[in-house]
């Protein structure tokens, strides 16, 4: 009995010899245990629908033409890459084909545009791009704030009923966006959000009389999904 005891031992203690033997062999940053945290998506990709409103409209001295948007339905998508956590970068674009009253202003305008005859209804199409931050995660329900400047792009005026296209042609303004919401995380590569845009849009000078501004200003109120994909770790 006392033999198999000491046998016993003798084997546990050789164990434990060797297993230190082999640790002491380790290099010292493969014996510490990594553990590491939830990963998130390494890229996002998003899609909405928004109500735009316009509180002023744009007054085009290029055409001498005023252009009174209405309110309408834009559609939105952006591309980012996660930066650090919660937050990412990417690109931005938005449409929306507007309704608007259309005002010739040239002195010798006739027809059913003249400022006279109190313009004309129309649609021109509405677009955005421009470089987006995003910040806002998290489980559960957590804010968004999001920025994006780059550019707006008015297009195809063309009048109701008949569709004729108006002398506006193309213009497009430099433009900035702040949105602040609210979002909720539904699961580790998805996310619905509900934001709230103020758009300001910056139209050129050229032929405006004096003391015209040529700041137009918009709200947004948008739904949008975003989805994950790809795999990193928080902070790398």
């Amino acid at each position: 009995m006392r033999l198999r005891t000491l046998v016993n031992g003798m084997r546990r203690a050789a164990a434990a010899s060797a297993a230190t033997v082999f640790l002491v062999a380790l290099p010292a940053g493969a014996q510490i245990l990594r553990i590491d945290g939830p990963r998130e998506p390494a890229f996002w990709v998003s899609g909405g629908i928004g109500y735009a409103q316009f509180n002023r409209g744009v007054y085009d001295g290029a055409t001498q033409s005023l252009w009174n948007f209405g309110s309408g339905l834009v559609y939105r998508a952006s591309v980012e890459k996660t930066i650090s956590n919660q937050s990412s970068l990417g690109l931005m674009a938005s449409y929306g084909r507007l309704p608007l009253r259309y005002y010739d202003l040239r002195t010798d305008a006739t027809g059913d545009c003249a400022l006279n005859d109190r313009g004309c209804t129309a649609h021109a199409q509405v677009t955005s791009f421009g470089a987006l931050f995003h910040a806002g995660g998290g489980p559960g329900v957590h804010q968004v704030i999001e920025a994006s400047a780059g550019v707006t792009r008015y297009a195809n005026f063309e009048r109701d009923g008949d569709g004729a296209t108006l002398s506006s042609g193309t213009n497009t303004d430099g433009s900035i966006t702040v949105g602040y919401g609210i979002g909720y995380t539904l699961s580790r590569v998805a996310q619905v959000a509900l934001v709230q845009d103020y758009s300001a849009i910056l139209h050129e000078r050229k032929g405006l009389p004096s003391g015209q501004s040529a700041l137009t200003q918009a709200y947004t109120t948008r739904l949008t999904v975003r989805l994950g994909a790809g795999s990193r770790r928080p902070g790398v």
